[in-house]
This record gives C-alpha cells, sequence and structure tokens, in this order.
C-alpha cells in the first residue's frame, strides 16, 4: 500500500484529520500509521461508493437467496482490491495493515451497508484463532490460499463455527462455559478427531471454504477440553443444512452446519491448550473492537441518509417547518456517532496496546515484517520460516507470557465498545424515525435497512448483556481492585 508523504498536505488530508482528531494528534509522533489509516480508508471509500452503493438495497431485498449470483461481482471487486489479505503480515503474502487501518475501513464500509462490512471482515475471527492458539503452520497455509483466492478474482473464506442450538454466548464466559448444553463434540480416534454435532448462525459458512470449528474433545469438562479445528468445507461429512432468512445484514449469510463423524486428522487440531479463557478474550477483544467500528458507521450512515433527505424534500417529516427541531435531531444524531466513533478508537488501541494485536507489535512475527520484502520474497521466507517448530514454539511462548491483567483490559474495553457503539446506532435509527416521521418507513429511503442491519449488532459477538458482564468483571471489578476511577 503506497503511503502519503508526511511532509505533504492535501485536501483528503485535511479531510481526514477533522474526521479524526485523534489521529490527527498522532501525524507528528507516527505519520506512517496515519497514512496507512488514511489509505485504507480512501480504499474502503472507493469501493463502497462505486460497489456497495449500487447494491445495498437489492441485496437487502433478495435477502440472500442465491449468494453465487447476488454476490459474485461484489466479492471479485473485493479481490481486485485485495481487501482480504489487508491485515496479513506482509511476510505471509499480505499488506501487514494495523487493525486501527483497517477497524477505520470498516466503519467507512458500514456506513454504506453493514451487511457487505461483517461478510468481507468475517473471516478475521477465524485467522484471530489461528493468531491466539499459535497455529502460525496453518496460518501460513490459510494465507497462501487467501492471497491466491483474491489473485484468480475467487474468494477464499474462512469461517468460525462456535454457536450451538442450545448454546449461544455461553462459550465467551468461562462461568458459564461450564454449565454449558454443549452438544458438538470431538472424539479421539486413530491419527485424527471425529467431530459430530450442529452449528447454527456460522457468518459465511454456506460461502467459506473452510471453517474453524470450536468444540470440546470432553463435554462433561468444556473449560479444560475446548478446542479449535480446522475443517476444511469438501470434507466428508460436512453439510450446509440451510442458511436463515436473517432479520439484518442479509448480505452476510448466517448457515446452520451439521458435522456427522467428520474425520480431521490430528494437523487440524490448531490448539495445545484450551482455547477457553486467554484464547478466546484475545480474539474477542480484536473482533468486538471491530464490530464496535460497525456500529459507528451505521451510525454515521443513518445520519448521511437523513441528511440527504432533508436537503431534497422537507415534506412528510415529523418536523417539518421547524428547522430548530431538525437541527436540533440532527445535532445529536452527530454527536451520537462523533461518540461511537471515539469508543472503537478507544477500543483498537487498548487491543493494540495489550491484547492479540500487541504481540504482532513486539514478536517475531512484526520482526519479520521489517525486513522480509513483499511479493516472492514473503513467499520464499514463509514457507522456511513458519513451518519452522522453533516459530511455532516462539509464538505459543509469547502468549503464554502476556499478562492476564492486560488482556482482561483490552476485552473490557472492546465490550464496552461494542454495547455502546451498537446503542448509539440505535439510537440514530430512533431519531430518523423522529426526524422523518412516516417516511422514515420507506424502502427506498434506507432507513428500513438501517433498523434491521442494526438489530443484529447487540446480539452477535456475544449478546451486549454478556459483554455488560465481561465489562464487570474485567473492567469494573480490576479497576475497583487497583484504586482506579
Amino acid at each position: 500500500m503506497r503511503f502519503l508523504q508526511p511532509s505533504r498536505v492535501t485536501d483528503a488530508e485535511q479531510s481526514f484529520d477533522r474526521a479524526y482528531p485523534i489521529l490527527a494528534a498522532m501525524r507528528r509522533t507516527n505519520p506512517r500509521q496515519v497514512s496507512e489509516c488514511e489509505q485504507t480508508w480512501l480504499l474502503f471509500d472507493s469501493f463502497a461508493r462505486t460497489v456497495v452503493d449500487v447494491v445495498a438495497l437489492e441485496l437487502d431485498e433478495a435477502g440472500f437467496e442465491i449468494p453465487s449470483q447476488s454476490l459474485e461481482n461484489l466479492l471479485t471487486e473485493a479481490c481486485q482490491r485485495r481487501i482480504f489479505s489487508l491485515s496479513l503480515p506482509r511476510s505471509l503474502g499480505g499488506q501487514g495493515v494495523s487493525l486501527l487501518a483497517l477497524s477505520i475501513g470498516l466503519e467507512r464500509l458500514s456506513r454504506s451497508c453493514l451487511g457487505v462490512a461483517n461478510l468481507l471482515a468475517v473471516h478475521g475471527l477465524a485467522l484471530g484463532v489461528l493468531g491466539a492458539v499459535g497455529a502460525l503452520t496453518q496460518l501460513r497455509q490459510i494465507a497462501a490460499q487467501i492471497v491466491e483466492g483474491e489473485r484468480n478474482g475467487k474468494p477464499y473464506l474462512i469461517s468460525t463455527a462456535a454457536t450451538e442450538p442450545e448454546a449461544g454466548t455461553d462459550l465467551e464466559d468461562l462461568e458459564l462455559l461450564e454449565h454449558a448444553r454443549l452438544r458438538c463434540e470431538a472424539k479421539r480416534v486413530a491419527d485424527g478427531w471425529n467431530i459430530n454435532g450442529t452449528k447454527i448462525f456460522v457468518s459465511n459458512g454456506s460461502l467459506a471454504s473452510a471453517h474453524v470449528v470450536i468444540a470440546p474433545t470432553d463435554r462433561s469438562q468444556p473449560v479444560s477440553s475446548l478446542s479449535a479445528f480446522l475443517v476444511e468445507r469438501d470434507r466428508p461429512g460436512v453439510k450446509v443444512v440451510r442458511v436463515e432468512h436473517k432479520l439484518g445484514q442479509r448480505a452476510c449469510p448466517a448457515a446452520e452446519l451439521s458435522f456427522l463423524d467428520c474425520f480431521v486428522p490430528d494437523s487440524h487440531k490448531l490448539n495445545q491448550q484450551s482455547v477457553a479463557g486467554k484464547a478466546l478474550d484475545l480474539v474477542l477483544g480484536a473482533s468486538r473492537s471491530t464490530v464496535a467500528a460497525f456500529g459507528s458507521g451505521a451510525a454515521f450512515g443513518v445520519l448521511r441518509d437523513c441528511q440527504r433527505i432533508c436537503s431534497t424534500s422537507g415534506a412528510g417529516t415529523a418536523v417539518e417547518g421547524d428547522q430548530e427541531s431538525t437541527y436540533a435531531i440532527l445535532s445529536q444524531m452527530w454527536q451520537n456517532a462523533r461518540l461511537a466513533r471515539s469508543s472503537y478508537l478507544d477500543a483498537v488501541l487498548a487491543n493494540t496496546c495489550f491484547g492479540l494485536i500487541s504481540l504482532m507489535e513486539v514478536a517475531i512475527l512484526r520482526q519479520l515484517d521489517r525486513v522480509v520484502p513483499p511479493g516472492i520474497g514473503a513467499w520464499a521466507t514463509s514457507f522456511r520460516v513458519f513451518d519452522s517448530p522453533l516459530l511455532n514454539r516462539e509464538a505459543r511462548r509469547w502468549l503464554d507470557h502476556l499478562s492476564p491483567e492486560k488482556v482482561a483490559d483490552a476485552s473490557a474495553h472492546a465490550s464496552a465498545a461494542k454495547i455502546a457503539c451498537s446503542r448509539l446506532a440505535l439510537e440514530n435509527c430512533e431519531l430518523a424515525s423522529d426526524l422523518l416521521g412516516p417516511l422514515s418507513t420507506v424502502e427506498s429511503t434506507g432507513i428500513p435497512k438501517r433498523w434491521r442491519d442494526a438489530r443484529l449488532l447487540a446480539i452477535y459477538e456475544g449478546t451486549n448483556e454478556l459483554n455488560a458482564l465481561d465489562v464487570y468483571k474485567k473492567g469494573v471489578l480490576q479497576d475497583s481492585e487497583n484504586a482506579i476511577g
């Protein structure tokens, strides 16, 4: 990715700095990182304006009935822009874009369509699992598939299969997991494992080329035996049962997957220690930060729609002829969107300092990225280095030594931001209804879609209620113990 020259001030740069004053303050000390954020924003802005805005309402109306036809052009365009490999390290053939830059880009994309943002970003959750358990060999293999898929215009997506019919976000909290009614299980067999059970609400499950399946190896001891398995979609015993008819974010399909005596070799078991606790906290801290960015984008999107509608016609609005009331509502919407933006940026920075992303800053991967050339040099290095037992041991050592207090802090910030941003997005939808009256129910305005999409933010990556419990345990209690208000 090309960076802007720090000394060159452009109109676009000035606009970006006004939108993100926190980053503007960082330009003097870290101009390269801020330029990376700006370039990523511009990439997603171009993609949103030229591709996503054109099809967003159509995808919502179709309800994702024919995925191969309705999404083919969009996914091809995303491949051409190398969106799927953005956050992969350069040493793995990616572009090494930071979580901060990626989140800012996803915020912009969410302003156009939350469903598309989730569609393009959700496979990062599975990549996070690979990183959080130190499975660098498998990460290298998946990265090669992602980069190759982009080159051929056929994206290689991976999903995370965790939720079950009788166990939803229980897997994300140790106390709840102890009593979760898990039915999916992986049993030891010769040279591998047999997986049996059902997973539901698997984002991109019907499109994914592979799944990271979260299941215990002993249902009577789910906390100590919770494991992650890499399962290819064409492996015998894997079946897409159905695609859900979703309330919102219909551009990102949620599938039900069944596993019947699905054999996976030992090499496809990703973890050595249980993924419950620290590993999942690391992954969810990063992923909830991006969900918070979705909420911020949604809040700005509703504001944009209302400004557009009010500027073209005041007819049918609840406050027609009352400019002061209109200004007051738009002002509140702007404040909500800005608060959401500040909240998710805080969460991203917390995870950069204390969470999964902090490992990228200090561990061997970041050192490789500094010396490995892109392109052919990256591939040659990754094949030699990432399959090395030494590197895999080093990655797991960094994970083991990551402070539980820091992981908890990153997790609490992300959960708080996810709650705040999803609520603020919904509040802006409510304000849009107050402002536009009956006009807000007309599908062509885009407001009904905004409502439906924003509703789902409160229930995935852990319900807001579960996230509130996470904030209490890892934020409120920890601050009380340290006498910090």
